[in-house]
């Protein structure tokens, strides 16, 4: 008998020690093959760091952040159980795409749920005219937190973001940002699967 992993085996690995909620995950998602993944697209899905400074790092060109949307909603109830929040209390909604403004390099959307009371003050100001996103702007002021990944998988693009990832199946990952010990942010990220991530 083989005692070495398989590829596929491997790839399951990778992932199963990393999403911490991996079996609670949003029903529309559909599993996602990670040891068929390109290299790229295999190191998005598993990094705690900054996707923006990785994407930059692959194609040498800064990334481009427009703000889509920036909405006050309610926390509904399951929206609400990640951000250890109460049912109903006001958040806000945050929808952002990155790209290079060059076809063929990496893209992606994100779209982040927070809770401003849980930020330092100086923070919140700080997220409202910084140009290169929440987690580089966390980076910046070198704010205590922690990053949990939630859970991954397969679905269609957004209806917001198809303007800047092509409509069709995305990869899509969910993670929540702990700020000074009490959860601020859920985070999806949206992965163009086309060029470099294909």
């Amino acid at each position: 008998m083989n005692k070495y992993p398989t590829t596929r085996d491997a790839g399951a690995t990778l992932v199963a020690g990393r999403f911490v909620a991996q079996d609670r995950r949003p029903s529309q998602l559909d599993d996602a093959d990670v040891a068929a993944m390109p290299p790229l697209l295999r190191t998005l899905l598993a990094t705690d760091a900054t996707i923006t400074g990785l994407i930059e790092a692959y194609s040498l060109r800064p990334l481009i952040l427009d703000v889509v949307s920036e909405d006050a909603v309610e926390l509904d109830e399951w929206l609400a159980r990640w951000l250890d929040a109460a049912n109903g209390i006001a958040c806000l909604r945050r929808r952002v795409a990155f790209h290079s403004g060059r076809a063929g390099d990496p893209s992606y959307c994100a779209q982040t749920h927070l809770l401003p009371t849980r930020l330092p003050e100086q923070l919140q100001e700080r997220l409202r005219v910084e140009p290169r996103g929440v987690g580089e702007t966390l980076r910046q002021f070198h704010t205590e937190t922690f990053r949990e990944l939630l859970w991954y998988g397969l679905q269609d693009t957004p209806g917001w973001a198809v303007e800047f990832v092509p409509p069709g199946r995305t990869l899509r990952r969910t993670y929540r940002i702990h700020v000074r010990g009490a959860v601020a942010l859920l985070v999806d990220e949206y992965f163009c699967r086309t060029g470099p991530l294909q």
